[in-house]
């Protein structure tokens, strides 16, 4: 039996170099009061308050303020700020808490399902009889994520003014109208009107870029909300109830609230409050010269399969992981060579390192390991077995991530919420690997660096 081949693909995939972070100190666990006192400066704002019909439910308010370097909207239930200086967005409920999430998410969220619908509206575009229906359908995908493809034909999009007003039709049908209340909003918070829009309503990304560049603020707002399957598109109204400028807005957080996790679904609650634990109490791993003597101590004992996962955990915690060329005579790769040979007598190390996860039944021959926390968590991110699932690999990451606080190992709990669409949980769990007293330029997170600068850098105007 082969053990090395096997091992090295699994290996590479934790080898891969990133560009070091930048330093951020804001994290998902971060309470109202310190945040505060990161806004303790008053700043000017735009209060708006608008009253917003939308058919077939009862009328409400929303006030809104705008400032430069942030905007909040809030309901009768909710709460919501966007902070482009610390890129995080805030959701308060009540209760005595707040969600505490990383801007980022929403971005990636939205590009993410932009992408998905790019080969559904490809499909229907291929057929001429269908291009006016595909083009709609583009319109619709567009104005419901805020974002538009460059994979994708622009849809024909018209803007006509009317007097103190604009209109926009799309194959003769009215999409969206705005009429502008007079005058221009104060220069220092243009540049936020842009990022505003789309976290509002349903707005397409042409439509969200007049208004931006109008300077002004709607009296009344028309915007067509997407049809989900009826044969002509409802058209939501907003109408303007007051407006100010206060010169020394507060921050609109509201003070002495702790932050929760961004889902109560399934483990990740207690994952939350685990994460959150190591991160208070600047909690790292043990040093590189324990993790050596476990291996030693198993090697002794014949334990080939649990020095090499002590081996694998040795090497996460260690930051930037190492990875044993052929012929490395490293300690680390002896150590690596000895404890691999002796796992070759081990019935189990096969099926540890194959390029699926297995099963619950087959999980369960590795119960004895004291380690066996670092197989569940690397099966997190291999293609599941049939007998496997979101449950029982959520089970498996929450052991390995209260075993030990490795950062390393937040990269891959966080691609397991990320691979099923839930954007928030995956960056929460980034942002408290990256926080961790352990985390270090050039180890597994450093991918979630350059993935947001990469958002930043394309998706400019949602920063």
């Amino acid at each position: 039996m082969r053990i090395a081949p096997l091992w090295f693909v699994w290996f590479a995939t934790l080898a891969t170099a990133y560009a070091a972070p930048e330093p951020f100190s804001i994290g998902p666990s971060t309470s109202a009061d310190t945040i505060l006192l990161l806004r303790n400066s008053p700043e000017g704002a735009l209060l708006l308050q608008y009253k917003e019909e939308m058919p077939g439910s009862a009328p409400r308010f929303v006030s809104i303020g705008i400032a430069d370097d942030y905007h909040y909207i809030e309901t009768s239930k909710l709460l919501k700020i966007y902070d482009y200086k610390l890129h995080r967005i805030f959701t308060v409920t009540g209760g005595g808490s707040f969600v505490n999430d990383s801007m980022y998410a929403d971005v990636w969220w939205r590009r993410t399902q932009l992408r998905r619908r790019v080969v559904l509206a490809r499909l229907a575009s291929g057929n001429p009889d269908q291009q006016s229906a595909a083009e709609t359908s583009v319109f619709w995908t567009e104005t419901e994520l805020g974002m538009a493809s460059d994979e994708l034909a622009r849809p024909d999009i018209v803007q006509t003014i009317k007097g103190n007003g604009v209109q926009w039709t799309l194959h003769g049908e009215p999409i969206a109208a705005v009429r502008y209340r007079a005058g221009q909003v104060v220069p220092t918070i243009r540049k936020s009107l842009r990022r505003f829009w789309p976290t509002l309503a349903q707005v397409h990304p042409v439509v969200a870029d007049a208004l931006a560049a109008s300077g002004r603020m709607p009296a009344e707002l028309w915007i067509g909300q997407a049809p989900h399957g009826r044969p002509a598109p409802s058209m939501a109204h907003w109408s303007l109830m007051t407006a100010r400028w206060d010169p020394a807005a507060r921050y609109p957080l509201p003070p002495r609230l702790k932050a929760g996790p961004t889902t109560d679904k399934g483990l990740y609650p207690q994952m939350f409050a685990a994460l959150a634990t190591f991160v208070e109490r600047r909690a790292l791993p043990p040093t590189q010269e324990t993790y050596k003597l476990r291996v030693e101590t198993a090697i002794l004992r014949g334990h080939g399969l649990a020095a090499m996962l002590w081996l694998t955990e040795m090497n996460l915690a260690r930051g930037p992981p190492f990875h044993c060329e052929s012929g490395e005579t490293s300690p680390y790769c002896e150590l690596w060579s000895r404890a691999a040979h002796l796992a070759e007598d081990d019935p189990r190390t096969s099926a540890a390192f194959a390029d699926t996860a297995p099963n619950a039944a087959d999980r369960y021959k590795f119960n004895d390991l004291p380690n066996a926390y670092v197989l569940q968590l690397s099966w997190a991110a291999l293609p599941e077995d049939p007998g496997a699932g979101h449950a029982l690999e959520e089970i498996g990451l929450l052991a390995a991530l209260k075993a030990s606080p490795v950062a390393n190992f937040c990269r891959y709990a966080g691609l397991l919420y990320a691979s099923e669409g839930q954007a928030f949980a995956a960056w929460q769990v980034w942002d408290f690997g990256r926080h961790m007293a352990g985390h270090k330029p050039g180890d597994l997170l450093d991918a979630i660096d350059t993935l947001e600068a990469e958002l930043a850098s394309r998706e400019a105007s949602f920063f």
